[in-house]
């Protein structure tokens, strides 16, 4: 890696997103691209890039209005960005509209015609799986890598790592360690990837993460568990993340939480769906 510095706090310079050149060639290749992730990733930065550079009309169902009328006449709405396409972000809002725009698709066969975002929900990725089967590239935005942080604009190659003996290896990772520089890990990791929460002071990182997660316990995991304990759900999270590496014990957690350990069992499935929710081949839809 090239010794480049991480950006400053509060800087408004935009990180370069690796996934940036992929999206492209998927729109040059399909009516449609379905890019999925975790809130506040950074899916909505990147459409909008997106939408300007390629002409598409950005449409948020965030907007109370835009959800009304996709929820009640989203054939109206898909004719009123026929010239353009457009960006449906936040599509699960309103899940109908994916039908409507399977129609759209099959009917003008027009490459790089939408661009759907949506959370890292099973019903989402579900959603989109049986509206658009084979119309969509899906695409998952993580967290910002390192790279990404330091701002450099292409992702590692990492293939000569199984073509060097021994020797030869140790002496390309001594050698990308030495341009890497100085890096305090336990800041990097204790930041994550999220960039909101890398543009915010050191001081309140702790705090921002700390809303992320319980609006992870309180609104995405319920989509999965529905109304089911979330107080003790959140709490759950924040145990399972404190035993990182360990193995788990359900009857331990169980105990530490109030609950039974077939609950314990049963959240953390829902975790596990949350994740494979974003895991999908990209071309299997």
């Amino acid at each position: 890696m090239s010794n480049i510095p991480f950006r400053a706090e509060n800087s408004r310079d935009p990180y370069p997103r690796h996934l940036l050149a992929v999206v492209r060639r998927d729109l040059d290749r399909y009516p449609a691209v379905a890019l999925m992730g975790a809130r506040q990733v950074g899916k909505t930065t990147l459409v909008r890039d997106l939408s300007r550079e390629r002409g598409l009309t950005y449409c948020t169902l965030d907007d109370r209005e835009t959800r009304a009328r996709a929820l009640e006449d989203p054939e109206g709405l898909l004719a009123e960005v026929a010239g353009t396409g457009a960006v449906f972000d936040e599509v699960q809002r309103a899940p109908d509209l994916l039908l409507a725009v399977k129609e759209v698709v099959d009917r003008e066969q027009r490459l790089g015609q939408f661009i759907l975002t949506g959370s890292n929900q099973p019903r989402v990725a579900s959603g989109v799986a049986d509206s658009l089967q084979g119309r969509v590239a899906y695409r998952t935005l993580r967290p910002l890598t390192l790279r990404e942080q330091r701002y450099e604009e292409t992702p590692a190659r990492w293939s000569w790592f199984f073509d060097l003996k021994d020797a030869e290896l140790r002496d390309r990772l001594d050698e990308a360690q030495a341009l890497s520089g100085p890096l305090d890990w336990a800041a990097i990791t204790a930041a994550g990837g999220m960039p909101r929460t890398l543009a915010a002071p050191r001081e309140a990182q702790i705090d921002i993460l700390g809303q992320y997660l319980q609006t992870f316990a309180q609104r995405d995991a319920r989509d999965v568990l529905g109304s089911e304990l979330p107080d003790q759900f959140e709490q759950f999270v924040r145990l399972a993340a404190a035993r990182t590496g360990q193995e788990l014990n359900a009857s331990n957690l169980a105990r530490d939480l109030g609950v039974a350990p077939n609950t314990v069992q049963r959240w953390v499935g829902a975790l596990k769906r949350c994740y494979l929710a974003t895991t999908v081949p990209a071309y299997s839809r």
